[in-house]
């Protein structure tokens, strides 16, 4: 039993381009953006303010964006967890890897507000005031789906990345 090695997992830094995290900016910006004017023309504008606020967050993704995309030159350094489960997912094939960090974000999204909606609402009209919420948050699965394309690209620039750029550091 003690002479096993526990096979860990490790954490490796590196450095790769901005390009690719740049294009997955503005394509959920734009995404963003379209979905806020599609919101607005047919639902029209209840709240100025938060509508400015979200338009606002739509143009700052957007710019940041194109700053990396566009006008960053010095490489982004990136963190991976090597063997753990995204990992052994990404090596096996992308398309599961994309499918199960999306099953897994989507689950976490209706859970988490299912905690809030009985916190909040109870269990009285539970399923309305679920489905509500849910309708009204989710802007917010932009933004977790956003984080998946990320994680993504961060292994899939580590493949690719020479390996003077990486430095393991657990």
């Amino acid at each position: 039993m003690f002479g096993k090695r526990f096979k860990g997992t490790s954490i490796v830094e590196f450095q790769c381009s901005p390009r690719p995290e740049g294009t997955a900016c503005c394509m959920f910006g734009m995404l963003f953006l379209v979905m806020l004017v599609s919101h607005d023309v047919v639902y029209g504008i209840k709240s100025l303010f938060a509508s400015v606020l979200l338009y606002v967050a739509s143009a700052g993704l957007l710019a940041n964006g194109v700053w990396l995309w566009r006008f960053r030159r010095r490489p982004l350094t990136r963190t991976v967890r090597l063997g753990g489960l995204s990992h052994a997912l990404f090596l096996r094939g992308r398309v599961v890897f994309v499918a199960f960090e999306t099953a897994y974000t989507l689950a976490a999204y209706v859970i988490a507000f299912c905690v809030v909606t009985l916190l909040f609402d109870g269990p009285d009209g539970f399923a309305d005031a679920l489905a509500d919420r849910l309708r009204r948050w989710a802007g917010l699965l932009i933004f977790m789906l956003y984080h998946i394309v990320v994680d993504y690209l961060s292994y899939h620039c580590y493949l690719r990345s020479p390996e003077s750029s990486c430095k393991r550091i657990i």
